[in-house]
């Protein structure tokens, strides 16, 4: 009986590949995306109007996911003619399809994204059907495959955050200054470095007309008045999984409500256990899905203030530029929150159960007008 031993070491190799260590599957990517040679061989220019086509391989989470699109929109202003495409997870798809600055994107699913799988192979392959001047890492969490594409792409520039696993997949890291807390100047550095200007101004994000439509339609068969003051109350949990307090939930509902005319609505992002009509304080729950960032972003927008303990939420209102008032504890405002007098506000307390709907109040009047 005759066989190959060759596919069946290269089968033994792809399976325990998934079973090695950090460093071990490291070394092993390193050795299969020859990054090690492409370093010899290539030289970048760091000219960002040299470029034509830029690849980004964008973040997993939905809240890191948001604070990146101000890079994007910043990259495609700074050079209008470049093609952007990303790597992006299926469930982001949403938010990425309703972004124009983006032109194309390959998605996958977070079980699918392991070297042995056929489908990453499907990834890699058409990454290197396509010739990048420049491949950029917004992910930050360090995932080996991450920077394995970044080599697979074979852009002559490859550049992402200093990290010990990103070697010897990228050509140029880049260190944010000790200074940078804020998860949106992290991002914004790694652009910086090459010459990305960033606009003072926030710029509208562009939702489908359809989409506005959809969840204006949801509001009204709930029971929401549409057309006048809306205040959008997220009782998600936090980016670090902390719950919004019923007691302050609630008496954040019966403040809001006395200002004149406001309508306030509920919202909160789907779980598996949720049953169609549920409710919070008397008022029905709009629930989000994940999946669907676009119809959570056309909710915010609708309205003329959110309260959110929710890091996406948060950061959709901040990018959709609306006025947002975000609840935190002490040691996650320098991380997440975004201060701007007058739009952006934020009340950090020792702990949740600290903040007071009186508190929320006196800053929510300064924020909107009503009318």
């Amino acid at each position: 009986m005759f066989f190959n031993r060759n596919p069946i070491a290269w089968g033994i190799r792809y399976f325990w590949l998934n079973w090695l260590g950090a460093s071990g599957r490291l070394r092993m990517l390193s050795v299969l995306s020859n990054a090690s040679a492409l370093r010899r061989e290539t030289a970048f220019n760091d000219h960002i109007k040299g470029f034509r086509s830029v690849l980004l391989i964008l973040p997993q989470k939905p809240h890191e996911l948001v604070l990146a699109q101000k890079s994007i929109i910043a990259l495609k202003e700074h050079q209008p003619d470049m093609r952007i495409d990303v790597v992006a997870e299926t469930r982001s798809k949403d938010l990425i399809t309703s972004n124009p600055y983006i032109d194309g994107g390959f998605f996958y699913t977070a079980g699918t994204f392991l070297y042995n799988h056929p489908l990453f192979k499907e990834l890699t392959g058409s990454i290197q059907a396509k010739a990048y001047d420049a491949c950029i890492v917004l992910n930050r969490d360090e995932h080996p495959l991450n920077y394995y594409l970044a080599a697979a792409s074979k852009a002559p520039l490859r550049m992402g955050f200093n990290n010990p696993r990103a070697f010897p997949f990228i050509n140029l890291a880049v260190q944010p200054k000790a200074c940078l807390i804020y998860e949106g100047d992290l991002y914004e550095s790694l652009l910086r470095t090459i010459g990305v200007r960033f606009p003072r101004s926030r710029v509208r994000w562009n939702i489908p007309k359809s989409t506005e439509k959809d969840m204006e339609g949801i509001l009204v068969e709930m029971g929401y008045r549409t057309g006048g003051l809306l205040i959008g109350i997220d009782l998600s949990p936090s980016v670090t999984q902390k719950s919004m307090p019923d007691s302050l939930a609630e008496d954040l509902v019966r403040s809001l409500s006395s200002i004149a005319g406001a309508e306030v609505v509920v919202m909160r992002t789907k779980i598996k256990k949720d049953a169609p009509g549920a409710s919070f304080a008397g008022k029905r729950i709009v629930l989000l899905e994940e999946e669907r960032i676009a119809h959570a972003a056309a909710l915010i927008y609708s309205c003329s203030l959110v309260v959110s303990l929710n890091t996406m939420t948060y950061q959709l209102a901040v990018l959709l530029n609306r006025p947002v008032i975000g609840l935190f504890e002490n040691g996650e405002k320098e991380q997440w929150a975004c201060l701007q007098k007058g739009r952006f506000e934020y009340i950090a307390g020792n702990k949740l159960k600290d903040t007071t709907g009186a508190e929320v109040l006196e800053r929510a009047k300064a924020l909107i007008t009503p009318g």
